[in-house]
This record gives C-alpha cells, sequence and structure tokens, in this order.
C-alpha cells in the first residue's frame, strides 16, 4: 500500500506486505534444475556427464580441479549440462535431474547427527534463506552481532514474514545455536510491532522497526537499531555485524532441531493480477513448473522478475530453477510494465527527495549514463546507494536510475579487480 501527500511533493511511502496465512506445498517434480558455479577459465572440463546418478545431500564437483560447495536437492539421474547466462557477467553449469525417491549422501548423515558450525559453514548457502555462515569462520572473526530480519526487502514479498510467524520452533533452535558461537554477543530479532506476540519467546532480543520500505534494509537497520552508520562502500560485517534472513535461521534450526537436512524453499509469487501466493517448493524446482502448478499462464511480452517490483531483476526463461536466495518471483503483464526512456534528466529532483541515502542522485545518474563510474564513487557518492528502486519509480523522465546504479557498481568492481591483477 502507498500513501502520498495530497500536494504530491512528499516520499511515496509503501508499506510492507501482511503474510497471507495459507501457503500451497507444491509436491517436488519429476524434473529439476539445478545451478553450479561455472569457473572463468575457458578450458575448463566437465567431469559429470549425462546418466550419472547423484544423492540429496550430494556436492555437485562438475568441473576437473574445482572443489563446489553446491549439493544435490534431489536424489535422480542428468538428463542434460547447459550453459546459462546471468546477468553482470554471472554463469552457471544447468544441470537438469530427473528425480527419484530420496536418497541421502552419506555426508548429510554425519552433518545432521553433529551440526557444530565448522560442519554447517561449507553446506550453509546450500539452505533455504542461504545463511552466510563463513563470517565466523576465522578464528579473528570480529563479529559480534547477529541482526535476524523478521520482514523482506522488497515490496509484496512475506516469505520471512511467514517464517518468523509459523516456523518459531525452528527459529528459537536457530538463535540458540547463534548464541553459542564463540564472540556473538547479541542476536537481534527486527519485526514490526502486529508480530511481538508471536516473536517474542524466540530466544532473540527483539526490536521494533517500522513498517515503511526501505526501512528494513541493513543500512537503515543499523542506522535506526544499532545506532551505528555504515561508511561508505563498506560492509556491516567489517562493523561487527552480520544479517540473517529469519527463513535462514529457521533452515539452521530444523538442523538442529528435527535432524533433517532443509530442503523446501517458500516464496512469494506475485501473479499477473497483483495478487499474491506463498508456496513452498523443493529446491530446484523451476519457476516453469511453479507457474503450471497455479494455473499462471505468461503471455508474449509478459515480464518475469526474480523478487520483487522495487529490486527484482527480470530474467529471460521459465526455465531456472528455485534457488536458496530466491524470495519471490512476480510476472508483470505486458500492458503493466512501465515504460523506459533514453531521454535526458529533465532536473524535477524527485529522484534527489525521494531518496533516503540523500544522494544527488540527478548528477549521479549524469556520470553513470555516460559511462565515468569513478567520478560517480568519488564525486556523488555512487557506493552509498542501497538500491531500493524508489529513483526509478519517481522519475517522471522514465530513466532506467536503478539500472545504471546496478551496473556502476558492478564496472567498479570489475576495475578494481583488473587493477588487482595487473599489481
Amino acid at each position: 500500500m502507498m500513501k502520498r501527500s495530497f500536494f504530491g511533493s512528499a516520499t511515496p511511502a509503501f508499506r510492507y506486505a501482511i503474510s497471507p496465512h495459507k501457503i500451497e506445498d507444491i509436491p517436488m517434480p519429476e524434473q529439476v534444475m539445478l545451478f553450479v558455479d561455472q569457473p572463468k577459465n575457458r578450458d575448463r572440463k566437465y567431469v559429470i556427464k549425462i546418466g550419472d546418478t547423484i544423492k540429496t545431500g550430494q556436492k555437485l564437483n562438475v568441473f576437473d580441479g574445482e572443489e563446489s560447495t553446491t549439493v544435490s536437492t534431489v536424489t535422480g539421474t542428468v538428463t542434460d549440462i547447459q550453459t546459462y547466462r546471468s546477468d553482470y557477467g554471472q554463469t552457471y553449469a544447468s544441470l537438469t535431474i530427473n528425480t527419484a525417491d530420496d536418497d541421502m549422501d552419506d555426508a548429510v548423515a554425519a552433518l545432521t547427527q553433529s551440526p557444530a558450525l565448522e560442519n554447517l559453514i561449507p553446506y550453509s548457502h546450500n539452505f533455504p534463506g542461504s545463511p552466510n555462515l563463513s563470517v565466523f569462520e576465522q578464528s579473528d572473526s570480529t563479529i559480534h552481532t547477529v541482526v535476524i530480519n523478521g520482514l523482506d526487502d522488497d515490496l509484496l514479498v512475506s516469505v520471512n514474514q511467514w517464517a518468523a510467524q509459523y516456523l518459531t520452533s525452528n527459529i528459537k533452535a536457530g538463535v540458540g545455536f547463534l548464541k553459542d558461537i564463540p564472540g556473538v554477543k547479541r542476536v537481534i530479532l527486527t519485526a514490526p510491532e502486529r508480530m511481538l506476540s508471536v516473536v517474542n519467546s524466540c530466544g532473540a532480543e527483539i526490536s521494533v522497526i517500522e513498517e515503511t520500505y526501505p526501512k528494513v534494509l541493513p543500512a537503515f537497520i543499523m542506522r535506526d537499531v544499532l545506532d551505528t552508520v555504515l561508511p561508505e562502500g563498506d560492509t556491516p560485517e567489517n562493523q561487527g555485524v552480520t544479517f540473517l534472513k529469519a527463513e535462514a535461521v529457521a533452515s539452521i534450526g530444523q538442523i538442529i532441531s528435527s535432524k533433517t537436512l532443509p530442503l523446501e524453499k517458500v516464496l512469494t509469487v506475485i501473479k499477473r493480477d497483483g495478487s499474491c501466493q506463498n508456496v513452498r517448493v523443493r529446491l530446484g524446482t523451476t519457476l516453469k513448473t511453479v507457474f503450471e502448478k497455479l494455473n499462471i499462464n505468461s503471455q508474449s511480452g509478459d515480464r518475469v522478475i526474480l523478487g520483487g517490483p522495487m529490486r527484482g531483476a527480470a530474467v529471460y526463461s521459465e526455465d531456472i530453477p528455485v534457488l536458496p536466495t530466491t524470495d519471490g518471483v512476480m510476472v508483470q503483464s505486458a500492458e503493466d510494465i512501465p515504460g523506459v526512456s533514453t531521454d535526458p534528466c529533465v532536473n524535477c529532483g524527485e529522484c534527489v527527495r525521494v531518496c533516503p541515502a540523500e544522494m544527488p542522485v540527478n548528477v549521479l545518474v549524469r556520470y553513470l549514463e555516460n559511462g565515468l563510474y569513478e567520478d560517480a564513487r568519488e564525486l556523488c557518492d555512487l557506493l552509498c546507494c542501497v538500491e531500493c528502486g524508489l529513483c526509478s519509480y519517481v522519475c517522471p523522465a522514465k530513466m532506467p536510475i536503478f539500472q545504471y546504479i546496478k551496473l556502476g557498481k558492478y564496472e567498479l568492481s570489475q576495475i578494481e579487480t583488473a587493477e588487482e591483477q595487473d599489481e
């Protein structure tokens, strides 16, 4: 829901969606797809081949000499191997697998019976919510505060909100695990006031946050809850803070409490008419399968978006899997897709007024559209952007400001990588 000033000059105020109580379980399909990071070198050699049988929980070592940390979420037979090209230069080996009844790999039994931190770290990013436990791996880890997010980072998506309300026993077990990690002094769960009666018993310190977008993003939680301003271009981890999704903590708790591997992901499906539905699927289920089960028929010209309406990214195929990080998928009808223009900035200042980071967006976008990424960083605080997408939403010229910013950050990272290799 959005509120605007009568005079039209105030910042638009969006409120996060309230999670639906009902969730639909989609059975494990006959065929799934798994993504494995593909190395950059051109002489890579596949060691997995069509016809190979894999077990649930087995590490997917696809390339010769490359130790993978991705594990299979199903048991079955490999029927196809392709390359999937994502945005910003990321490529994956895409394995299509015909599924069978689960046959757990021996490593899973050892993991679930002894879920110590050092045993979970190599697997944790495969769990729903993709908890990053590697930040605790170093013996000199400075992480002293863990923040669990009880709301989602985009509008209309309600996965973490649902987990915080209906997976409370698993979250409580996960919180206990986090508290036992050496060096951790505080475990905080952020939630709106209406959820307090549910989350108060989870064992974490509860912090009430506003439900106004984008107050749930890490930079604002650090400022509003921890009274710490995140320096430009820095990460919360360098300040001793790490963020985990409520679903991720519930995944950890499931291993601790029930001794089973979390294999099912909850995601919010935003349909063409704007209605939302939460579903639970086996990791690796394709978007196409999800749409078929929900009777969603995407048509020519429609847009499929991974994520929500503000921060999501369009994909070019429905034949991609639900990943541990997939919290939402949105189908936008062709007539509802907002136009994008190459017209120049009209200097109205709407983007400057709406920016929660108080950046000079109208100047920043001029540097970015001309490829002057280093100037954008030095002169216009490019790395201060929290990527909320509000600037693109209010732009009357329909400039793709959000995409310019994300591209600028990516290009800067490529420049820095090249400079490090030259040293």
